[in-house]
């Protein structure tokens, strides 16, 4: 009798598996830039019920409500990018022809090996890491492995909001950043076009988080596992406004800063998709546009020898004390009197 109950156990396991897989599981792809609120939409998702994998990233003082992104996914995802010539900064165009060779086939096996190990009895579940914006046609390829049907939820975040978010965090220059803003958000838009998905303002999630949640529900034409109802003290408590540190300065480039200007044309095209069902022909044009511009504008970490990385860091390194230095300098300013 107990080897039989010992048999059972990975047999039950099995066809718990197969039932789930032919009911269709649903998976929910957070596909975001860094420091756009990717983390906040997976967790109050999670709160609504969908499943997240364990080993996820431990909290730190650049995200303290938690990054509810898997630690050994982005380790994946930084081999994937690393193996298609790219890395997590790189705004240059990743070949569409890799995604169709060996090396991209064996990661999409990784990933389902991950997802089967992580959600093989969950119905529902979100994962969330900004680097799966660059590599969707893998999770594609995965998740159809997998046995799950994709919802895709892109979060936005003035691009403004975002660089100074990456200055203070990264190190990274404004102008690094903006360019990243985009090419995160141009590949994942562009791959994600024939799915169910929903364009979101991060703001709009933290300013309301109930019609947020609604606009997913219905234009995802899913119903959560847990309702709003349900949810609401653990959302509310979860979504703090106050961990939102970095705000838009301002709403036009400055005259010659070709980053800033390409990113917040990419700004105007991305806050009418929210709107849009479905994008129109005029928004497909104007995409079209900033990836071409944008493909003109090499990365520094294309450079023969590594020499453009090694630069980049130096001048990463300069603008981080130069950072360090004028906050320092703010703080020893003498505060005025009220008379003042």
């Amino acid at each position: 009798m107990a080897a039989e109950s010992l048999q059972s156990v990975p047999q039950r396991s099995f066809y718990i598996n197969m039932i789930i897989k032919e009911l269709c599981r649903s998976a929910f792809l957070v596909v975001g830039m860094h420091r756009s609120g990717t983390s906040a939409f997976a967790g109050t998702l999670s709160r609504l019920g969908l499943s997240v994998s364990a080993g996820l990233m431990a909290p730190s003082p650049a995200n303290v409500s938690g990054y509810y992104e898997s630690d050994e996914l982005a380790k994946l995802h930084n081999l994937v990018l690393r193996s298609a010539g790219s890395r997590w900064d790189d705004w240059s165009a990743i070949q569409q022809n890799w995604f169709a060779g060996p090396p991209a086939a064996a990661y999409a096996a990784d990933i389902v090996r991950f997802l089967d190990g992580q959600f093989a009895r969950s119905a529902s579940f979100v994962v969330k890491d900004p680097r799966i914006c660059r590599i969707v046609p893998i999770w594609r390829q995965a998740l159809q492995s997998f046995g799950a049907k994709a919802h895709v939820v892109i979060p936005l975040r003035h691009p403004d909001a975002v660089a100074a978010s990456l200055v203070a965090r990264d190190g990274l220059l404004a102008g690094e950043s903006y360019l990243l803003w985009l090419r995160h958000l141009l590949d994942a838009e562009q791959a994600t076009r024939d799915l169910p998905r929903v364009f979101v303002v991060y703001d709009d999630l933290l300013a309301d988080w109930r019609a947020a949640v609604a606009a997913m529900e219905g234009q995802l034409n899913y119903r959560w596992p847990r309702s709003p109802d349900e949810a609401t003290a653990d959302i509310e408590s979860f979504l703090d406004p106050k961990l939102r540190h970095h705000r838009p300065r301002h709403r036009y480039a400055a005259r010659g800063d070709r980053a800033s200007q390409l990113a917040f044309r990419g700004w105007d095209v991305f806050s009418r998709l929210e709107q849009q069902a479905s994008p129109s022909a005029n928004s497909i044009a104007e995409l079209a546009a900033l990836r071409d511009e944008l493909d003109q504008i090499p990365s520094v970490h294309r450079l023969p020898l590594g020499i453009g990385t090694a630069a980049g860091h130096m001048v990463r390194l300069v603008s981080r004390l130069r950072s360090r230095l004028t906050a320092a300098e703010r703080r020893s300013l003498p505060v005025p009197k009220a008379s003042e």
